[in-house]
């Protein structure tokens, strides 16, 4: 009998012991992600930037245009398609044909033309974070990209382009040579349809 009391004990012992430690360990992993270990990312409000809506909701969806086109952009991680079909699709997510706007050039350097004529052209110093809204299109040395509504611990956006002929959406921004940033507004077009 005295045997089963300790071996009882013993058992109680070790299940004290068991649970302290699932229980202190949990409340290790809680503290740590909450004030040591880095967010993946951060939004507007993080940083006191207010998000900017676009007035126009062209396909009539209740989703403003800059909204859609980020949505449409980020439909598209993980896919294997082109640039050209990157901005394409992205765009006809908030119904507009934009190779049909920009023409037969769409070539990196057409597209960077057709932007900076007919778009808002946007400061392209990343370090203005609050210049950077999601729905932005940035045209950089070797591609372009839809601005996400996301961003890196210093505020700066990531930006959903093509690596390795996959759409990413990563925090890329700070190594890429930017040649142009716009926000597109279907009020500046004259031809659209």
């Amino acid at each position: 009998m005295e045997e089963i009391n300790i071996i009882k004990a013993y058992f109680k012992r070790v299940m004290i012991i068991i649970f302290s430690i699932i229980f202190y360990s949990i409340l290790v992993i809680l503290i740590m992600n909450k004030f040591i270990l880095e967010k993946p990312y951060y939004k507007n409000s993080d940083f006191k930037i207010k998000n900017i809506y676009s007035k126009v909701d062209y396909n009539k969806n209740n989703i403003d245009d800059y909204s859609d086109i980020l949505l449409g952009a980020r439909k598209l991680v993980g896919k294997n398609i082109k640039e050209k079909e990157l901005l394409s699709k992205s765009f006809k997510y908030a119904g507009y044909d934009i190779i049909s706007l920009i023409g037969e050039d769409t070539s990196i350097k057409g597209i960077n033309k057709y932007f900076a004529k007919n778009t808002y052209s946007l400061t392209n110093n990343i370090k203005v974070i609050n210049k950077f809204n999601y729905g932005d299109i940035i045209i950089y040395d070797e591609g372009l990209g839809i601005v996400s509504d996301r961003r890196n611990k210093e505020g700066i956006t990531f930006l959903i382009y093509i690596k390795n002929n996959i759409v990413v959406e990563e925090d890329i921004m700070p190594k890429l040579k930017i040649l142009g940033h716009y926000r597109f507004d279907a009020t500046l077009i004259d031809n659209l349809k």
